[in-house]
């Protein structure tokens, strides 16, 4: 894990509480929940450009998405940081 914390610049999670990764059903499900909120406000930005008459309201709808996009980016990478250790910790093995 120490490599992908060096790779990844502003951690959501602390050092502290990667620390007792164990223990952390609730951060790793508020994550899950909030890659899912991510992922529907992308859509929904793009279905909303798609749909608007303006370019001005089409780019500005796109622009949402990006923004959303990058959001979502960071939280899968946290994700992808964390769910080893947590997965190890709690002797999960995914099939």
């Amino acid at each position: 894990m120490q490599e992908a914390t060096k790779q990844h610049d502003n951690p959501i999670f602390s050092q502290k509480m990667r620390e007792r990764i164990k223990d952390c059903h609730f951060e790793i499900s508020a994550l899950t929940i909030a890659m899912k909120l991510e992922m529907d406000s992308v859509r929904f930005y793009r279905q909303c450009a798609e749909q608007a008459g303006a370019e001005d309201a089409k780019n500005f709808y796109l622009g949402l998405a990006e923004w959303k996009q990058k959001h979502l980016q960071s939280l899968e990478q946290e994700l992808e940081m964390l769910k080893e250790d947590y997965w190890e910790a709690n002797h999960f093995t995914p099939m």
